[in-house]
């Protein structure tokens, strides 16, 4: 039986997100299937876009996100965004991963996603990004009217408006790399420790697909397993029941405020709101 924790820098051939919060590892299966998405999205679009998003509850409330609340929020988003390029030349294909997290008891399940699409559909991840936001926001409106705005997270490590991978560019083999590295960070095991035993750790909206396949669309594959496994995958018992042990947070405080975007918040909304008048622009009629 293969370890289903992964505490390399390097798997597959792909650089992984090296920082104090993934020192634990990595859980194998979720690292698997983005390098997967990766793969088989380059294979079947000239041009990709990746983005990374973070979903927050509302703490100090009884009201928050589950599992199954982020599956319709994510596919109520790709509709809508289906729904406004109908009419174009290239569909979106937007693919996700996420996973689930809660570093103690107390607070709310939060969650990462990993997004890949047709960057030849969605030349900039802000709509994604907007729409997703709305989807949210309409999930947790209470009766007082509240919107709950500020819970979706447009993570730094886009630098804009995503990360493209160009198949034609010199650069396709780098730029898949770093889409698989951003993406890694979902995959820790720090951050999980407080998961119900049982519960879904990372949940892909593609199955896995053989090598065979993938090498018959021409485009270079860095050693994936042979074996098929489940789009979704579930948290093991034993690790999680030892780590939450030797990391048990619950009555440590945060220093990290939930409401924090990035580390230049100011910077971050004014690239947003530049991204969106370009999104409007060009991207609508695509």
């Amino acid at each position: 039986m293969r370890s289903k924790i992964i505490k390399d820098t390097k798997y597959r051939g792909y650089s992984l997100f090296e920082s104090e919060k993934t020192k634990d590892g990595f859980y194998k299966t979720t690292i698997d299937q983005l390098i997967d998405m990766a793969e088989r999205m380059a294979a079947k679009h000239s041009k990709v876009l990746a983005l990374r998003i973070d979903v927050h509850s509302p703490q100090g409330s009884d009201t928050h996100l589950t599992s199954r609340d982020m599956t319709r929020i994510i596919e109520n988003t790709k509709r809508n965004i289906n729904n406004r390029h109908k009419h174009g030349k290239n569909a979106p294909d937007i693919q996700s991963i996420w996973t689930q997290e809660q570093t103690c008891m107390s607070e709310h399940p939060h969650y990462h996603l990993q997004i890949s699409c047709n960057g030849n559909a969605i030349k900039n991840g802000y709509g994604i990004f907007h729409e997703l936001n709305n989807q949210v926001s309409r999930h947790l409106k209470t009766d007082d009217g509240k919107n709950n705005q500020g819970l979706v997270h447009y993570c730094e490590s886009n630098k804009g408006a995503g990360l493209f991978i160009d198949r034609n560019s010199p650069d396709f083999e780098s730029q898949r790399d770093e889409a698989v590295r951003m993406g890694s960070y979902i995959a820790k095991c720090s951050g999980k420790e407080s998961l119900p035993k049982g519960s879904r750790v990372s949940s892909s909206s593609l199955k896995r697909q053989s090598s065979r396949n993938l090498q018959q669309n021409n485009v270079s594959v860095a050693s994936p397993p042979q074996e098929t496994e489940t789009a979704e995958h579930l948290i093991d018992d034993q690790y999680s029941n030892e780590h939450h042990r030797q990391h048990d947070t619950s009555n440590v405080p945060s220093s990290d405020p939930v409401s924090k975007i990035t580390d230049d918040e100011s910077a971050i909304e004014e690239m947003l709101k530049r991204d969106w008048e370009l999104y409007r622009d060009s991207d609508r009629d695509a």
